[in-house]
């Protein structure tokens, strides 16, 4: 009986116990999204429309992500001053894209208008596995027709 009485506590302590923190990466779990003129986009990596262009959390040089959309050619993008470093900080945004329909071509760099400050991203989260962030940065056209994209958010895989 005392064996029994045993094996009913263990058995309760086993399966009441909480999964471990590290846990394999859901891909759907991935995206890039960000309202560009008041109106709200998602790219999602499963659908193959999100990436980040680095390979691990302390590349240094430069920062990138984009995506797009294949079937409306809508796609968003940036590049950043200087890189990651493992830890949470703030980069400066030197170029950034976003793509309305193939007549529609907005874009910004620190040439195009002399101003080192055209946005900024903010690295909330970076392990050897994924980074997370959120950014912004206006754009313009070739008539020089600002949108501005903000409350950009994104959580991708290094590839």
């Amino acid at each position: 009986m005392k064996n029994l009485f045993i094996l009913i506590i263990l058995v309760v302590f086993l399966t009441s116990c909480k999964k471990s923190s590290v846990e394999p990466a859901n891909s759907q779990s991935y995206f890039v999204e960000a309202t560009v003129d008041g109106e709200k986009y998602i790219w999602r990596s499963d659908q193959g429309e999100a990436s980040n262009k680095v390979d691990g959390p302390t590349n240094k040089g430069w920062f990138m992500v984009g995506a797009d959309n294949n079937d409306e050619k809508i796609n968003i993008g940036f590049v950043t001053i200087g890189g990651l470093d493992g830890k949470p900080k703030v980069l400066p945004i030197s170029y950034g894209y976003f793509t309305k329909n193939r007549f529609e071509i907005y874009n910004t760099n620190v040439n195009l208008n002399g101003d080192m400050n055209i946005g900024s991203c903010t690295i909330t989260k970076v392990n050897n596995y994924e980074v997370e962030g959120i950014f912004y940065y206006d754009a313009y056209n070739e008539k020089k027709e600002k949108i501005s994209i903000i409350n950009g958010r994104f959580k991708l895989k290094f590839y």
